[in-house]
């Protein structure tokens, strides 16, 4: 009989984090129980429906009030679990309910400053109550920069590349068009879509067997509407490929999964004036390239902090454009072959990873 755990998902957000989790803690024998928050599946529908390969038990509960939250903590303290796995550990409330269950403790942390201007959480941490987990190397060096050095070893690399099978299927479609599409939601100050747009009114790109460029919309967000309408009073549609949107103005995972299936590559399209995604969180383009197997383009910065094989630009958002469509179908093959051959070697570190963190 597989050992028990339980994860644990109490914002609204980042859900499209736990199959990794999920994955890490099946190799290593446990079938965990996932608790993440009813807004999550009504956003965006079940990411759990497109990942038949995980052994886990996944819950949907609504987490308002008091009562829910004590009704999970006696799901965690049922003496079932051996420990609990928060998926978004830098939350005052979440980790004294955290610390309240008496389990040991394994919390993801998504943003290192807020994490370590949570009390509670780097408590829990310095305390010995509870180890994390971060998403990329660059962040867990922020995070063991600024804790006492007798800490390194209780932080963790588990990054986000699991997507079950859903693997890109670019190379067998034949339209006039290379689809470049863009993760995450749409928000003008993290996301240059004023370069992108202003690039596009100036120039029609295409690649050197006349394919124009397309790109792929994926998300939501705060400057949806705005980028939709800059899209068409330019006349620039042709350029574009929004993913539909549900009544929750999200984008559900079957179309994001769908359109990602499609793509030909990647692109953040992260400005180097936003420097968080290089120095204390991740940009999701970095490991949805690696889950779907997709090549993507990088300024130097970004690469030398990520360190995947990428294709690599200067920083202007004009020549990471240029350079989508600059390189040829062959080299894109050649790089989506080294992004799936390192996701599966990130897969294993990442077991890894979690194994010595649950010996410590």
């Amino acid at each position: 009989m597989k050992r028990k755990c339980a994860i644990f998902q109490f914002e609204g957000v980042h859900e499209e984090v736990i199959p990794s989790l999920v994955h890490s803690l099946n190799s290593l024998d446990f079938s965990p129980d996932v608790y993440v928050s009813a807004r999550c599946v009504n956003a965006r529908g079940d990411i759990f429906e497109q990942m038949d390969a995980l052994d886990c038990h996944v819950e949907y509960p609504v987490i308002e009030g008091r009562p829910a939250w004590n009704d999970l903590k006696e799901k965690a303290q049922s003496g079932e679990y051996e420990f609990i796995v928060i998926s978004t550990f830098q939350v005052e409330s979440v980790a004294k309910w955290a610390m309240e269950t008496g389990l040991p403790i394994y919390g993801l942390v998504h943003n290192a400053k807020i994490f370590l201007s949570c009390k509670d959480a780097s408590e829990a941490l310095t305390s010995g109550r509870a180890k994390i987990l971060c998403l990329s190397p660059h962040v867990a060096s922020f995070i063991n920069q600024r804790l006492p050095l007798k800490h390194v070893d209780d932080v963790a690399v588990v990054q986000s590349v699991y997507w079950g099978e859903c693997k890109s299927t670019a190379a067998v479609r034949n339209d006039d068009a290379r689809l470049v599409s863009i993760p995450g939601g749409v928000d003008f100050r993290t996301r240059g879509y004023n370069d992108l747009i202003t690039y596009l009114k100036e120039n029609s790109p295409k690649t050197a067997d006349g394919k124009i460029l397309r790109f792929g919309i994926l998300g939501g967000g705060v400057d949806r509407q705005k980028l939709e309408r800059l899209v068409e009073e330019e006349g620039l549609g042709a350029h574009f490929l929004f993913a539909p949107l549900a009544e929750s103005k999200r984008v559900l995972y079957t179309d994001y999964i769908r359109i990602l299936q499609q793509s030909d590559l990647l692109l953040p399209l992260a400005p180097l004036s936003f420097a968080p995604y290089r120095e204390h969180k991740i940009t999701s383009a970095i490991p949805t390239a690696l889950g779907f197997g997709l090549p993507v383009v990088l300024d130097r910065w970004t690469e030398r902090v990520y360190q995947i094989p990428s294709i690599i630009s200067d920083a202007e958002i004009s020549a990471t454009i240029e350079k989508a469509g600059e390189i040829d179908d062959a080299q894109l093959r050649e790089c989506a072959t080294w992004m799936s051959t390192l996701r599966e070697c990130v897969l294993t570190k990442n077991s890894e990873e979690f194994s010595r963190l649950l010996a410590r």
